[in-house]
């Protein structure tokens, strides 16, 4: 049977959810996170040796307390750039790794280290994006991916990730790769009408404005046929995906039977996706953007519209700390208390939902008036982020190799984390028999994938 790091087949995903009933993401996170962090120091050298510099006491760490009180909050600068890459990995080498990329990224070259998790983790992300929203699964769909496969790899595994479930016959599904160019896009769009019964164009916000634009100039009536946009890197703005919806001549944002507009979250030293853009989040990202006072009663204070996503609590735990988004995730390269100095953090489900309501949002009922179904409507935890603005150095961030300090902050705000509150377990034994009691639970549908 899949372990718990394993997302998010669509089976999976609504199993959790009927389990997250009764057992928030406030109580499921932070146990998820203790077990990662005991995974990575029995595991990875580099993390071993960085916690024994700054003489942490890791035999002292068993509860959720702890983790928050005396892990360390780590960077680019001051962790990964600090060690040789097979270091970084579990194991020491790069034995379970298949993939070595170089790719850019906001803030240089980086190296992705992939291997089978994060695979399987990213084709199950392409799996709920495609099927729960674009609805792959029951209509024939032409995906063509246009976004670089060089320095960018993303384009490449997405297409890979597509094939593979169309050889699964998961989905309904066929790739085209032509490239970053507009002109072969749109003959994409002409030359395969009839053939499917509809289109998902997946490149970088720019391209996709450009193909919409010259398809509307070059007479490509876009209402009548059904297609869809994913852009890729950062989210899109709002005033972007409105920009395009107008070009496609949609009437409504956001609506089941219409195009969807959405886009495909990167962060570089993550090398599978932190979260998706669920309908929810789409929703609650426009609400917020036209509602200044929800933006900031949601988010913390925020004034300008962060990038909204839902995440799966098994695999990624977020935190705020010093209005900072720090996460932490397993995999070949696993990472504790990772921060890209962004400005962000999560929000859970049930918060996230009495907020809207006290500000006159039914966000269930707003979906299903768009046309989506309850199940799209998953209790999974929001995260938020304003990507950090690249034209100065970061505050807080010294290179070198003894530049690391222990956050003795993250305590004092347990109210912008998601579970940073002890929640009973004494002991990583009792942590583990809960984390026991998930998987049992989750079991029956993960072995059915």
């Amino acid at each position: 049977m899949r372990g718990y790091y394993s997302v998010m087949n669509r089976h999976f995903v609504r199993a959790l959810a009927s389990v997250m009933r009764y057992a928030p993401a406030d109580r499921i996170a932070p146990l998820a996170a203790l077990r990662t962090f005991r995974r990575t120091v029995a595991s990875v050298p580099a993390y071993r040796d960085l916690l024994s510099r700054l003489c942490v006491p890791v035999e002292r760490i068993v509860t959720s307390r702890d983790f928050h009180e005396r892990v360390p909050v780590v960077d680019q600068a001051t962790y990964v750039c600090q060690y040789p890459p097979e270091l970084l990995c579990r194991g020491g080498t790069f034995l379970e790794a298949y993939s070595i990329e170089r790719c850019a990224g906001p803030v240089g070259a980086t190296i992705r280290i992939r291997g089978r998790e994060e695979t399987e983790r990213f084709t199950a992300s392409v799996e709920r994006l495609l099927g729960d929203v674009v609805r792959a699964d029951q209509h024939r769909t032409l995906a063509v991916v246009a976004w670089s496969a060089t320095s960018w790899p993303g384009g490449e595994r997405f297409a890979h990730a597509v094939q593979a479930l169309a050889e699964s016959r998961r989905l309904q599904v066929a790739t085209m790769t032509p490239g970053a160019d507009t002109d072969a896009c749109l003959d994409a769009v002409r030359e395969m009408r009839g053939q499917f019964d509809q289109v998902l164009l997946a490149a970088t916000p720019m391209l996709l404005r450009a193909v919409v634009e010259q398809g509307r100039q070059t007479g490509v009536d876009w209402r009548g046929r059904h297609v869809h946009l994913l852009g890729a890197g950062r989210q899109v703005s709002e005033t972007w995906r409105e920009a395009v919806r107008v070009g496609l001549g949609q009437p409504a944002a956001n609506r089941r039977t219409g195009a969807q507009i959405l886009s495909w979250p990167d962060l570089p030293e993550h090398d599978v996706p932190i979260g998706v853009e669920t309908p929810m989040a789409v929703l609650v990202r426009r609400l917020a953007a036209e509602d200044v006072a929800l933006c900031r009663d949601l988010f913390d204070g925020l004034e300008r519209v962060p990038d909204v996503l839902q995440f799966n609590p098994l695999n990624l735990y977020a935190e705020r700390i010093d209005g900072k988004l720090v996460l932490t995730t397993g995999g070949t390269v696993p990472l504790v208390r990772f921060t890209h100095h962004d400005n962000g953090g999560a929000i859970t489900f049930h918060r996230a939902r009495d907020i809207l309501n006290d500000h006159g949002y039914d966000i269930a009922a707003m979906l299903s008036k768009l046309g989506w179904r309850p199940h799209t409507v998953a209790p999974f935890p929001l995260l938020y982020c304003v990507p950090r603005i690249m034209d100065g150095p970061v505050r807080g961030v010294t290179a070198g190799r003894h530049a690391l300090s222990t956050s003795t902050e993250a305590s004092s705000i347990g109210a912008s984390t998601i579970g940073a509150s002890t929640i009973g377990a004494s002991s990583l034994e009792s942590s583990s028999t809960f984390m026991t009691s998930i998987e049992s639970a989750i079991g029956s549908a993960s072995s059915r994938t």
